[in-house]
C-alpha cells in the first residue's frame, strides 16, 4: 500500500516531470522502455519516446509494461543521467508506484481531470 502524494490528476502532474498517454512498442525489461505518444500532458514528448527507468522497489521498472499494452504515465526525472548505446546523455526517469502511473483502461477519471491534452512532437 502506498500513501499518495496526490489527491487529483493535476497534483501528481504538478510532481511530475513528464505526463502522457501511449502503448508500450518495446521493453527490454530491465531498463527501458518505448512507448508509441497519443496524448502529453506535461513535458517536452515526441511521438516515439523511450524512457530509461529507475529500477527501485517502490518503482515501476521496464518489467512493469507490457509490450501492446496502453498507460497513462507518470515519470519523474531524477539527478542523474545515464550515456545510452548510442553515446548520448538521458536522464534516468523514476516512475513511483504512487505515482499514478496505471493501465489507460483503468485511467479514465484521471484522463477527465487532466482534460485534453496536446499530441506529442513528431
Amino acid at each position: 500500500d502506498c500513501v499518495a502524494l496526490w489527491k487529483t490528476a493535476r497534483d501528481a502532474q504538478r510532481l511530475s516531470t513528464v505526463v502522457f498517454s501511449g502503448t508500450v512498442v518495446k521493453t527490454d525489461g530491465s531498463l527501458e522502455t518505448s512507448f508509441e505518444v497519443d496524448r502529453v500532458w506535461k513535458g517536452d514528448v515526441r511521438r516515439r519516446t523511450t524512457l530509461t527507468l529507475f529500477p527501485g522497489i517502490e518503482s515501476y521498472g521496464a518489467s512493469s509494461f507490457k509490450e501492446g499494452g496502453a498507460y497513462l504515465v507518470f515519470a519523474r526525472a531524477m539527478n542523474r543521467l545515464v550515456r545510452t548505446d548510442d553515446g548520448q546523455d538521458t536522464p534516468i526517469f523514476e516512475i513511483s508506484v504512487c505515482s499514478g502511473t496505471r493501465l489507460l483502461s483503468e485511467a479514465q477519471e484521471l484522463v477527465n481531470q487532466l482534460g485534453r491534452g496536446k499530441p506529442p512532437r513528431p
